[in-house]
């Protein structure tokens, strides 16, 4: 018995309704994307989270090896590059701050201030390594996290305190996974 046990599986692609209000910021905030270092300038953002009780927008910054944040108004307040190595997926569970470093191989574990709590993992294909995490996520109905490895093809499933659970085997090149309630969404490349 595995945590995906409790998640419905299917192929088909489902249509996601959220309510507009719930979200207004994500339609309100326009970034630049530009080569250039300066805030609220992207080189190349790939991820963005809400703190879910501040409400504070992250936004990953890849190339640049940040995490710029911003107030709900789209005002920039500052930038987090502790330990950063082009940076891919964000979520946020307790509030901590959960990102995986895609050529670093590791989860990094932050305060919603950008303090570096700790890493989890190193490179390889077994429990607690990864091999190019991208998405990542946490789910409050299996109270786990989900890490999509793009180069292992596998989600693997850590429990809420970051210890292992399982692998979720056959996916081509997984890049992003969100949960919600009973659902696990995967994107690959099948």
């Amino acid at each position: 018995h595995t945590l995906l046990d409790n998640f419905t599986r299917t192929t088909k692609p489902s249509k996601i309704n959220y309510e507009t209000k719930l979200y207004p910021v994500l339609v309100a905030c326009k970034f630049k994307r530009d080569a250039f270092r300066g805030n609220s300038v992207f080189k190349s953002p790939t991820a963005v989270a809400i703190h879910p009780l501040t409400k504070n927008i992250y936004v990953i910054d890849a190339l640049n090896n940040r995490v710029q944040v911003f107030d709900s108004s789209c005002n920039f307040l500052f930038t987090i590059t502790q330990s950063m190595d082009y940076p891919a997926g964000i979520c946020f569970h307790d509030s901590r701050m959960y990102v995986t470093q895609f050529t670093g191989n590791v989860i990094t574990v932050y305060t919603e201030e950008g303090g570096l709590v700790q890493s989890i993992g190193s490179l390889g294909d077994s429990m607690l390594q990864f091999k190019s995490p991208l998405g990542i996520c946490y789910s409050s109905y299996n109270d786990a996290f989900y890490v999509c490895e793009r180069d292992n093809d596998i989600v693997q499933v850590l429990n809420s305190d970051m210890s292992f659970n399982s692998f979720i085997p056959g996916l081509v090149k997984p890049v992003d996974v969100k949960a919600m309630r009973k659902e696990l969404f995967v994107l690959d490349r099948q």
